[in-house]
């Protein structure tokens, strides 16, 4: 037999023989790995995802310190905050809304970007755009959420930022189609020299909801030529529409102070009695509230003892007991209210505290916060530690009467 015929009629006899071997192999194998323990995986260490902190950043001085939202109801917050504007607030709870919403700190629990909006859109309705562009200014991920983004624009606007403005609108993500971002990005365009692109958009804007004050500004602007009429300023477009126009820049609003000068200076020695107290004057007022000749005349005078009661001026021991008997008239405000305030205040929480005295300011009357809600309101914001609001709130329920 030749020798390649041998060759291959030895493998073939070869071949079975392999084949048992190499099972047993793979048996032997398998009982090897079925019968060894298991190796534990290598432990991954998973980070927990952070979330976006939008009220680290804060505008002006020092603020209310940085564990100003520590204990925060957002419930409270995302009721409150949206109806904070300069209508109807009193200048002491004015500027405690501008003083809490301009303070940076630590983020409360509960968070999100449309609390962060609620935020920046109150600092806008307190007549604050300059806040607004310096807290939204590096904010993360301001494009995830349309109400900030749309807040931040207008603060860029209202301030003649509008690069930043146009940067913020690009940026979006959804919700671009809608008529507001619509109307900016047509702005945007035109002020980039993109003429035809704006009038394109300018008449996407127009067919998904009609503006005639828009389009009358945005026309002129468009065609180069025409009479814009009167400025508007409903909003920050509109303002920065009318700026672009040579149109007069909206007035400042006329804030009112807490009190006249004539009554601060009345009134200031009784509420900084650090050094020494007007224990004088103090007790003049006093027997007015004791001796009035009239039962209005003595509420209102008791009214402003408790009033400087509870922002801590002194009295003697027959004084305090006096004042146990006072009275402040009739509370507006609701039990729960009340009781929201006080326990914010006891447990030290400085943020829900002045959240908690802003809602009684919002839901109050025409007339404003009662005298005996506003006792409490001074007590409450002394005891979180908000002494200059506290002396604020006091000041301005004392300047009705004449200094005693």
């Amino acid at each position: 037999m030749p020798v390649p015929a041998l060759h291959e009629h030895w493998i073939a006899r070869q071949l079975p023989r392999m084949a048992r071997v190499r099972n047993f192999i793979f048996m032997f194998a398998t009982a090897v790995l079925v019968a060894a323990p298991a190796r534990a995986a290598d432990p991954v260490e998973v980070a927990p995802l952070t979330t976006i902190d939008l009220f680290s950043i804060g505008y002006g001085g020092p603020g209310l310190g940085q564990d100003v939202w520590r204990g925060l109801s957002t419930p409270m917050a995302r009721s409150v905050l949206p109806r904070l504007n300069l209508r109807n607030l009193s200048p002491a709870a004015r500027e405690l809304a501008i003083r809490l919403l301009t303070t940076g700190g630590t983020a409360p629990a509960g968070s999100d970007a449309d609390l962060a909006a609620a935020r920046a859109k109150a600092l806008l309705a307190l007549g604050q755009p300059e806040a607004v562009a310096v807290i939204l200014n590096r904010a993360p991920n301001l494009g995830q959420n349309a109400e900030l983004s749309r807040a931040a624009s207008e603060a860029f606007l209202i301030t003649a930022q509008d690069t930043q403005a146009c940067e913020v609108e690009q940026g979006l993500g959804n919700g671009r189609d809608t008529p507001y971002w619509l109307r900016l990005r047509a702005y945007c365009q035109i002020i980039g020299g993109q003429i035809d692109a704006a009038s394109l958009t300018f008449d996407l804007a127009n067919q998904a909801e009609r503006d005639p004050v828009y389009a009358r500004l945005m026309g002129v602007l468009l065609a180069g030529a025409g009479s814009p009429g009167a400025p508007s300023y409903r909003n920050g477009l509109e303002i920065a529409l009318g700026r672009k126009l040579g149109l007069a820049s909206p007035p400042q609003a006329a804030l009112p102070d807490i009190a006249s000068p004539q009554a601060m200076s009345g009134w200031q020695p009784l509420l900084t009695w650090d050094d020494a107290p007007d224990n004088a004057a103090f007790d003049r007022l006093f027997d007015d509230a004791v001796n009035a000749a009239t039962p209005a005349s003595r509420v209102q005078a008791q009214s402003q003892v408790l009033i400087l009661a509870a922002v801590g001026h002194p009295m003697s021991e027959v004084q305090r007991a006096a004042t146990s008997r006072f009275e402040a008239g009739r509370s507006t405000a609701s039990a729960g209210a009340l009781l929201a305030l006080n326990d914010a205040a006891f447990a030290g929480l400085t943020g829900q505290t002045a959240v908690s005295a802003l809602a009684i300011c919002v839901a109050a009357p025409p007339a404003g916060i009662s005298p005996s809600d506003r006792i409490s309101i001074i007590a409450a914001l002394r005891r979180a530690g908000l002494t200059q609001d506290a002396r604020a709130f006091a000041l301005e329920g004392l300047a009705a009467r004449p200094p005693p």
